[in-house]
């Protein structure tokens, strides 16, 4: 197991349809990356995580959810 380890996740919004949120090890809740990253389809925020990732220079786990009401 990483101790160091960060997941990112894709969820429903209600702006524009999904947004990017990251889980670090060291907080327990979801955080929105940056101050904005609304997206209006799936592949985009999976091209922001992948941008992200490489801005972070860093291995992480992607975990995609769909929110079913």
């Amino acid at each position: 197991m990483k101790i160091c380890k960060r997941r990112f996740r894709v969820v429903t919004d209600k702006y524009e349809g999904f947004e990017v949120q990251i889980k670090r090890w060291y907080y327990p809740f979801w955080l929105q990356v940056g101050h904005t990253n609304t997206h209006s389809t799936i592949d985009e925020a999976k091209e922001f995580i992948a941008k992200t990732k490489n801005d972070l220079d860093f291995k992480s786990k992607v975990v995609h959810v769909c929110n079913c009401a």
